[in-house]
């Protein structure tokens, strides 16, 4: 899904065991994020234009992991799941 920044949408943050060879391409888990904006994942995803933020998917390394930890307000397992954030329309 691509929409425009001026478009209603929320971000949520998705995650995937790591190990698909064992439990599959399956979600883990989901949460809403509402402290994320177009802006704000532009910044932490170092995105040349904000337009990027609100299209595809957004794979959290070691180096967003601190700022989303502090958004969500709960710690992200790196070495156990695979987690994406993602803009969805409302």
């Amino acid at each position: 899904m691509s929409l425009l920044p001026s478009e209603s949408c929320k971000f949520i943050v998705t995650w995937f065991h790591r190990d698909d060879e064992q439990f599959g391409d399956r979600i883990v888990g989901q949460v809403d994020a509402p402290g994320l904006s177009a802006r704000t994942v532009q910044d932490i995803f170092r995105l040349d234009q904000v337009d990027h933020a609100v299209s595809g998917c957004h794979p959290v390394t070691a180096g967003e992991r601190g700022r989303i930890e502090r958004i969500l307000g709960r710690p992200l397992d790196l070495g156990k799941f695979d987690y994406f954030v993602e803009a969805v329309q409302t």
